[in-house]
């Protein structure tokens, strides 16, 4: 009788994934009318392109996303694409976005095996 199992890299080196914390870091700089959010991936680390939001209240900003995108076949959401690489997302502060109560909220996995819950940030401008 045989068997398979799936094991991801940290089950095989008895190493348990990164926090939220050290998984996905942000750096956020305010120039101007300018405002640029950098993601730093730890190695095997993705974010899902579809669950990254800038929004006050209800009301959803858009923004430029600078960074390669991927399609996988994830074990959690399906097809999806996703960010596997340091990326940037930026967005103009105009008149239509205050500089107060702003968020940024974000959904990523680790090594297709563990999935970190959303993320929400309030962006200090």
């Amino acid at each position: 009788m045989t068997f398979s199992m799936h094991l991801s890299s940290t089950a095989l080196l008895g190493e348990r994934p990164p926090s939220a914390d050290e998984a996905i870091k942000l750096f956020i700089e305010n120039e101007e009318d300018q405002v640029t959010i950098n993601f730093q991936l730890f190695e095997g680390v993705y974010l899902y392109k579809n669950k990254i939001k800038i929004y006050e209240g209800t009301t959803n900003y858009s923004f430029e996303l600078d960074g390669s995108i991927t399609n996988i076949e994830d074990d959690f959401f399906g097809y999806q694409p996703v960010l596997n690489e340091d990326f940037n997302i930026s967005f103009k502060l105009l008149d239509t976005v205050p500089r107060k109560n702003i968020y940024i909220e974000y959904q990523g996995c680790f090594d297709n095996s563990y999935c970190y819950k959303k993320e929400e940030k309030k962006i200090n401008l």
